[in-house]
């Protein structure tokens, strides 16, 4: 089935509220102020192209689906914060994520807690944190987070270890963020352009001081 062009006043521009098995379906194309190709699906979405959707605020692709999200390809949708996926409590597994772009944050996920497994996450672009997954946790584990770029923190993965724990084992690498510590005196002491901890320091100087993260210089 393609599911195309279609515009909705609030939430899932292609599907809202579908419970059901969502299979080899092409959701292309739809706008909504939420989720725009899928919103509030909770059962299995799999092996569909979620593909060029937009959403006026969170998930251009998907927003508030909470089962399991599963080998599909989800590439060139775009939102105000999640340009793939945003809100989405589940396991989300073994999908393309590419091509994505949030203003905000999280170029390919944003606030998406669980089981992130096997995922290829790439040339995802955020405005401002996460090029990748911004504020994802949970675990990441498996595929690759790769090439993605935030216009500040964190390229690959943005997260506050202070408000929830994440656990990383899918290689992170290759991404890229624009934020830079204040002067030729100071030096990173963690990697923004991969995985960035804003709760901790990101950068020292010679005088002593660090700033960069969620206390101190540089907020």
């Amino acid at each position: 089935m393609k599911l195309e062009g279609k515009v909705a006043l609030v939430t899932g521009g292609g599907l809202s509220n579908c419970n059901g098995l969502i299979s080899k379906n092409t959701i292309e194309s739809n706008t909504a102020y939420m989720g725009g190709g899928v919103s509030g699906c909770n059962g299995t979405i799999s092996e569909n192209s979620i593909t060029s959707n937009s959403a006026t605020s969170l998930g251009g692709g998907l927003v508030y689906c909470h089962g399991t999200i599963s080998d599909n390809t989800i590439t060139s949708n775009t939102a105000v914060h999640g340009g793939g996926l945003s809100r989405c409590f589940a396991t989300i597994s073994d999908n393309i994520i590419s091509s994505n772009t949030a203003i905000g944050d999280g170029g390919g996920l944003n606030q998406c807690d669980g089981m992130i497994a096997g995922n290829t996450i790439t040339g995802n672009t955020a405005g401002v944190w996460g090029g990748g997954l911004s504020l994802c946790y949970g675990t990441i584990t498996g595929g690759v987070v790769s090439g993605n770029r935030a216009g500040s923190q964190g390229g690959g993965v943005f997260y506050f270890s202070a408000d929830g724990d994440l656990v990383i084992t899918a290689p992170v690498t290759g991404n890229t963020s624009a934020w830079r510590h204040p002067s030729n005196n100071c030096w990173r002491i963690q990697d923004e352009d991969n995985i960035c901890d804003r709760s901790r320091d990101t950068y020292e100087c010679e005088d002593g001081s660090t700033g960069g993260g969620g206390h101190g210089l540089g907020i």
